[in-house]
C-alpha cells in the first residue's frame, strides 16, 4: 500500500515501515529461492534442462512448476484481526498462526498454488516474480551453466522460513543445511 493511502487506514508509520522492509526481504528470499529450486530441478532432469536451455517458454514452466511443487517460501506468519474458530479451535484476536505453505499444492493437485497466497492475500507480484525467475535461468542456460553439477553440489541457506540453495557452499564455508 502506498505511503500516501495508508494513513487512512490507522497504519502507524512504524508498522508501515516494517511491513514495507519485510516485502523487500522476503521478495528477495523468495525470488533467490525460486531461480534456485529451478535450476536444480531442471539439474535433476536433464531432458527437461536440455529442451529448456532452447525454449524461454519452457523455463517459464520450469519457475511456475517449481513455485507449485517446490516453493522457496515454505510458511508465513498472520496475526489475527478477530478472534477465529479454526478446526474446532478457538484462537483470540492478535494470536499468530503459522500458516505451512510447503506442502500446499500436494494437498490438492488442482488448486492454485498457495506459493503467491491468494484471495485479499495474493501477492501482486506473482506474475513478475514468476517472468523474472524463468527468464534468469533461461539465461543462465543460455550462458552454459551446468545445472547437473549444481544440482550435485549445493546445501540450503539455514533459514527457518525459505528454501533457498547455495551453490559453490563447500567453497564458501557457511554452514548449509
Amino acid at each position: 500500500m502506498p505511503p500516501r493511502r495508508a494513513s487512512g487506514t490507522g497504519i502507524d508509520d512504524e508498522t508501515l515501515a516494517a511491513n514495507l522492509a519485510g516485502l523487500l526481504f522476503q521478495s528477495c528470499e523468495a525470488g533467490a529461492g525460486l531461480i534456485g529450486n529451478t535450476l536444480v530441478a531442471l539439474g535433476r532432469d536433464p531432458a527437461r534442462a536440455a529442451a529448456a536451455r532452447a525454449d524461454d517458454r519452457l523455463c517459464l514452466q520450469a519457475a511456475a512448476d517449481c513455485a507449485r511443487l517446490d516453493p522457496p517460501v515454505h510458511n508465513t506468519r498472520r496475526y489475527l484481526a478477530r478472534p477465529l474458530i479454526l478446526a474446532d479451535t478457538a484462537l483470540p484476536a492478535a494470536a499468530t498462526v503459522l500458516l505451512v505453505l510447503a506442502a500446499a499444492a500436494m494437498a490438492d493437485a488442482g488448486a492454485a498454488p498457495w506459493t503467491f497466497g491468494a484471495g485479499r492475500h495474493a501477492c501482486p507480484g506473482r506474475t513478475p516474480a514468476l517472468q523474472a525467475a524463468g527468464l534468469a535461468v533461461a539465461h543462465l542456460l543460455r550462458a552454459g551453466i551446468d545445472v547437473a553439477a549444481l544440482a550435485r553440489a549445493f546445501q540450503y541457506l539455514p533459514l527457518p522460513n525459505a528454501r533457498i540453495p547455495q551453490f559453490g557452499a563447500a567453497r564458501s564455508g557457511y554452514p548449509g543445511v
